[in-house]
């Protein structure tokens, strides 16, 4: 047995070591897929507050578009009433 270890150290120094780099790279693997899922929780989040916010543009330029026919219409009528008194 003794002679195995001293003959076969290197082999099995080696061994462990690799062991022991691939608990570490699995461990990375991990925090990387948790990021990786923080990230588009990030993005999805994000995509919902533009939308959001588009939904709100949407809305406020529809109501100026609303005032400004109106505006259109009421200057239409008066130049109308201007034109019939003269």
């Amino acid at each position: 047995m003794e002679y195995a270890i001293k003959e076969l150290w290197p082999i099995i120094l080696a061994m462990v070591g690799f062991i022991v780099w691939l608990v570490r790279l699995e461990n990375k693997v991990r925090q990387n897929e948790v990021e990786i899922k923080e990230v588009k929780d990030e993005k999805n989040n994000e995509g919902k507050n533009v939308n959001s916010k588009l939904d709100d543009l949407n809305r406020t330029l529809t109501s100026l578009c609303i005032d400004f026919a109106d505006l259109s219409g009421y200057i239409r009528r008066c130049n109308e009433e201007k034109n019939e008194k003269h």
